[in-house]
């Protein structure tokens, strides 16, 4: 059995062996190439709503040599009068949804989620379950024959990232690329374990890189078997995810992925501490989004009675333009205090080693790196001036190796200033089927530094705010208006600049009330303004108080400062 996929009670509803994926994506490819007319090469973008379906058809597009798109069908408003924040999230999911039409045709789904909008191009992949005629089935041996040694030219499928600091853009992953990941991902953390003995649990988005590739793909290129539940099923019962991963401990070590809001909801439901059994839990891979040394403690706290083991702590990073990942290891997580107030390029904020000034301290998180030699990539810091800075000193991430994708789909500028710099000094002649040059890096837009083999990530280069001649990053200041009051819901924070009357930027912060608060909003204001104001050193200007889930987010929840900042 490959995958699996669960119901919201933690039943098994579908299930698929490698086999019955095979068959049911080789039909699939059929339609595509021969019924449909997709043309080799061609972009096939997939709209299904989480389940085994959406597997089907990518691994379908893979058997059929069309570049997929994937995406998640529009939430339509269930009520003949939605509100105004429903009507605002459905226009822009249509819109996102737009755009990234624009670079696939058609557009494949199941039967009751097609013909929405009636003017685009659908198809059911339901249609793909009438048996192959003899000529069709002629052509997908040939087919299936000839796919075994991917070219390195060859684009697997089209990763739109969040669109958190901007329109959402497509990342032209190569099969190479893909499979150099997995690979990577494998040598960082499992090589101990066979794969018959490992299974992943996850409940991520399938759309998004770390649900698709952490959660779902690595799992069929490495034999492992994958239990899956739907992202909506996690957030109404976060203690799902833990159960799930539970049942496998007399079976399997399982290797579970989740971003930091993950772990800390299920520290803060109630725990069914009675059923769980964490001890098979090798590898707990948190990512995608800052990672809170807080909600790491407070984890092990409450789960390591149901045997979560620290050691198991993953603290990844990555990103879509490198297919998913780039550091980190299962390990206990390692922390480093640094001086808030020295977090610009070329600053070196070590060490702050003493409790004292607390306050200014910044916990960042340690991720592993492979030695190169072993691994075939490389991670360098870099400053304004394009030159490698030493160990200890901040400036952004660049790297080097096989998993950096080919660039932005139809974006040649960006994706020339995106993934073929180059340090000061060396050739900037280009080569390959990249057009960049063997020397070239992938800018990632994170600023961080390298300690003692280890990368930490202090912030993005986009969020990296100037108030009153401080240095800021946004995370940090929501990290801290958040400590400053329970009334706020965490996660949903954003803090951004704008310009005051005097000409100057002016801190603002939108945060999201809990809705037990909703009564004290000037006492939850005042009590922010000054949390930040004493962490930070910078008091805001305006605290905005907004209902629940009204804060404007991409669809893999990261904040969307820059969309924030306009709408103020």
């Amino acid at each position: 059995r490959l995958y699996s996929w669960l119901r919201q009670d933690g039943s098994e509803e579908a299930a698929l062996s490698y086999g019955e994926l095979r068959e049911r994506a080789c039909a699939l490819a059929v339609c595509l190439r021969l019924r449909w007319d997709v043309p080799e090469r061609g972009r096939v973008m997939l709209v299904y709503p989480p389940g085994l379906e959406f597997l089907v058809a990518f691994f379908g597009a893979q058997y059929a040599a069309v570049i997929a798109v994937p995406y998640y069908p529009p939430v339509l408003p269930t009520s003949p009068a939605p509100s105004a924040s429903a009507r605002r999230r459905l226009a822009d999911g249509l819109a996102k949804l737009a755009r990234i039409a624009g670079a696939a045709a058609p557009l494949v789904c199941r039967e009751e989620a097609c013909r929405w909008p009636e003017e685009w191009r659908w198809h059911a992949s339901d249609d793909s379950l009438a048996p192959p005629s003899g000529e069709e089935e002629a052509w997908l041996h040939a087919a299936v024959a000839g796919r075994t040694r991917p070219a390195e030219s060859e684009i697997a499928f089209l990763q739109f990232t969040s669109g958190s600091t901007g329109n959402p853009k497509g990342v032209m992953v190569g099969t190479r690329n893909l499979v150099a990941n997995v690979r990577l991902i494998i040598q960082a953390n499992v090589r101990a374990v066979p794969a018959g003995e490992l299974a992943i649990v996850s409940w991520l988005p399938q759309y998004h890189d770390m649900g698709l590739i952490g959660g779902c793909l690595s799992a069929a290129l490495s034999g492992w078997r994958a239990e899956l539940l739907s992202p909506f099923a996690f957030l109404q019962r976060p203690l799902l995810w833990l159960l799930a991963i539970s049942r496998l401990s007399d079976s399997h070590h399982v290797v579970s992925p989740a971003p930091n809001f993950g772990y800390a909801l299920c520290v803060r439901r109630d725990a069914e501490l009675p059923r769980l059994d964490l001890s098979r839990w090798r590898i707990a891979m948190n990512g995608a989004e800052p990672i809170r040394a807080a909600t790491l403690r407070e984890f092990e706290a409450k789960f390591g009675r149901a045997g979560f083991d620290p050691a198991s702590w993953a603290c990844v990073f990555g990103l879509a333009e490198n297919v998913l990942y780039v550091a980190g290891c299962a390990e206990p997580a390692h922390l480093l205090r640094l001086d808030r107030a020295r977090l610009a390029v070329g600053d070196v904020p070590l060490p702050r080693a003493s409790p004292a000034g607390a306050s200014q301290a910044l916990e960042a998180c340690g991720h592993a790196l492979l030695p190169e030699r072993e691994s075939g990539q490389a991670v360098r810091i870099v400053g304004d001036a394009r030159e490698a800075l030493p160990d200890g000193t901040v400036g952004e991430v660049w790297v080097r190796g096989p998993s950096v994708a080919r660039g932005y789909w139809q974006l040649e500028e960006l994706s020339r200033e995106t993934f073929c710099a180059t340090l000061a000094g060396s050739s900037e002649g280009q080569s390959g089927e990249s057009g960049c040059g063997a020397d070239s890096y992938l800018r990632t837009g994170d600023l961080g530094l390298l300690w003692e083999g280890r990368l930490y990530i202090v912030g993005r280069i986009k969020d990296v705010l100037t108030i009153k001649g401080r240095t800021l990053h946004a995370h940090d200041i929501e990290v801290c208006a958040e400590r400053g009051s329970d009334a706020l819901r965490l996660g949903c924070c954003a803090a951004f600049p704008v310009l005051g009357d005097d000409g100057d930027e002016a801190l603002v912060l939108m945060a999201e009330l809990r809705e037990e608060a909703a009564r004290a909003c000037a006492a939850v204001a005042a009590q922010v303004a000054s949390a930040v104001g004493e962490g930070e050193g910078v008091r805001p200007t305006v605290v905005v108080l907004l209902a629940p889930r009204s804060i404007l987010k991409t669809t893999s929840g990261k904040l969307r400062r820059r969309e924030l900042r306009l709408a103020y």
